[in-house]
């Protein structure tokens, strides 16, 4: 048998074999479920020393004077669901509170949403449990902002 037949089969059915398996695995798997609505997380948001958060319809308010009306969307990532805030915001503690900024420069912010184990925080990878995030400050700490009563969020109370 002649030995380049081989070399000549390797290098015809190697390719096919893997298109055939590429397109195999195309058609039976499922696609990525899609990133929740906005309104799953719509609600007031508060964390210790910082001004609250209000999502909804409208977009993300910063209940801190010079801020206004910042837009976000819903983003499925590796490690869970991430609130992406359309502008880059900054904390910067000022005392014993944090401030909010927005940056000169930058892209975001991307603030995932966790859910508390024993001793740590994990990502949420359900729409239907958006209830805390986190932000990372200019001090390399976290704000943890959770669900809280919307009275602290009432209309009107943004500078």
């Amino acid at each position: 048998m002649d030995e380049g037949f081989g070399l000549n089969w390797m290098t015809v059915g190697l390719p096919i074999g893997v298109a055939v398996a590429l397109g195999i695995y195309l058609l039976i798997n499922p696609e990525p479920e899609p990133p929740p609505k906005n309104d799953a997380a719509f609600g007031c948001y508060a964390a210790n020393n910082a001004p609250p958060i209000r999502l909804d319809n409208t977009g993300m308010h910063i209940l801190q004077d010079g801020i206004g009306t910042i837009g976000y969307h819903l983003e499925v990532q590796k490690t869970g669901i991430v609130l992406t805030a359309e502008r880059p915001i900054q904390a910067q503690l000022v005392g014993s509170f944090y401030r909010f900024s927005i940056a000169e420069r930058g892209i975001g912010m991307f603030l995932p949403f966790f859910r508390d184990g024993t001793d740590t925080r994990y990502g949420v990878l359900e729409g239907n449990n958006l209830h805390s995030f986190e932000m990372i400050t200019d001090e390399s700490n976290y704000l943890l902002y959770r669900e809280t009563d919307s009275d602290i969020c009432e209309v009107g109370t943004e500078g």
